[in-house]
């Protein structure tokens, strides 16, 4: 199957616990901080606050009551969607369990190409989500492609000159090692940066061999992985030599997008949503990539934009990208489900009028 993207990404069997698990834990914390507070005014400090919330994980009910329920997870699962859904022939490469088939059958009834999945026979944990009103919270994250050894027939050559981009969704050495390789074959190339992926800015230097052509970062993420609150032009000080385009995401404070000849800067338009935050960065992505590759379909005519005479060319590309994929992650935020490339259509008509 010619696939005109790939993406290197995880693919999790999710266990979500719908309980009100913060909410109560909250108010038991705060009943007894007051009350120390109340009773021993002068003598609250760091070691004895800290004691204080520890007996009140103790003293909460060991059960709590809620529904639970699998479901498909993971950003690989996530932006092989949106792109097939968008009418964009996508192959996924990820690794399962052998007991998570039930996923794989999900995306190829959808439509993505899933040859490339790996099969493990290892016993691999399962991602735990938990979701109240207050938020989504990832109890447990398995780390699933850094068990994976990257061989030839993982990707076959003829695999990556039938495909126009390949997207690196996820940092593992094996999905970067991918990445490089279809840099070097010529791939539009594009990643994501996640801080659970890094313990330092360093360490991410490290595996990257290219300067690849778009990155994305969320300000959150890469301040946690430099351990410091920066300024976008303080953090794409240390990236632009990762990648020729740079799009800073930092939900409601807007996006940035930054070349070496161009600095743009988008206010927030996405509603976000507290209990749906995990998969809108990757909405935003998708959307902006399935624009992107409408527009720049091969690297010859990129790098051809990025030179100096091509700036304005340019400028109203990466426009019409970000706007799409605000476009996307307002649909996917309003309607709970990933539209086909007629219904966002539609939804885009409706909101221009």
């Amino acid at each position: 199957m010619t696939s005109d993207i790939i993406v290197l990404g995880d693919l999790y069997e999710d266990l979500y616990y719908e309980s009100n698990f913060y909410e109560e834990h909250a108010k038991l914390l705060t009943s007894k901080i007051l009350n120390f507070i109340k009773y021993n005014p002068d003598d609250l400090n760091k070691n004895l606050l800290e004691k204080i919330v520890l007996k009140g994980f103790s003293d909460n009910q060991i059960q709590n009551n809620g529904r639970c329920y699998f479901k498909r997870g993971g950003n690989g699962s996530s932006i092989s969607e949106i792109f097939t859904r968008s009418g964009i022939p996508t192959k996924l490469v990820s690794i399962i369990r052998r007991e998570g088939e039930w996923m794989v059958e999900e995306l190829a009834k959808i439509g993505v190409d899933t040859t490339n999945i790996i099969r493990s026979n290892e016993i691999l944990p399962i991602r735990i989500i938990v979701t109240s009103n207050n938020g989504t919270k990832i109890l447990l994250k398995p780390n699933l492609p850094n068990k994976w050894t990257f061989n030839e027939k993982t990707l076959e050559d003829y695999e990556f000159h039938q495909s126009k981009l390949i997207f690196c969704a996820s940092n593992s050495n094996i999905f970067i090692e991918i990445l490089e390789k279809g840099s070097k074959l010529g791939l539009i190339t594009a990643l994501s940066i996640e801080d659970e992926n890094f313990n330092s800015y360093e360490q991410f230097g490290r595996i990257l061999n290219s300067r690849h052509d778009i990155l994305f970062l969320k300000i959150k993420d890469v301040n946690a992985m430099v351990k410091e609150e920066l300024f976008v032009e303080q953090i794409d000080t240390k990236y632009r030599n990762y990648a020729k385009i740079r799009v800073f995401m930092s939900g409601k404070n807007g996006t940035v997008i930054r070349t070496d000849k161009l600095n743009l800067h988008f206010p927030s338009l996405v509603e976000e949503n507290e209990i749906d935050l995990l998969s809108l960065a990757e909405c935003f992505q998708g959307g902006f990539l399935i624009k992107f590759l409408e527009l720049i379909n091969n690297k010859e005519l990129l790098n051809e934009l990025l030179t100096n005479k091509n700036v304005e060319n340019l400028k109203t590309i990466l426009v019409k990208c970000e706007e799409f994929a605000v476009y996307l992650t307002n649909f996917k935020n309003l309607h709970h489900y990933l539209p086909n490339r007629k219904d966002l259509e539609k939804f885009i008509m409706n909101f221009e009028k």
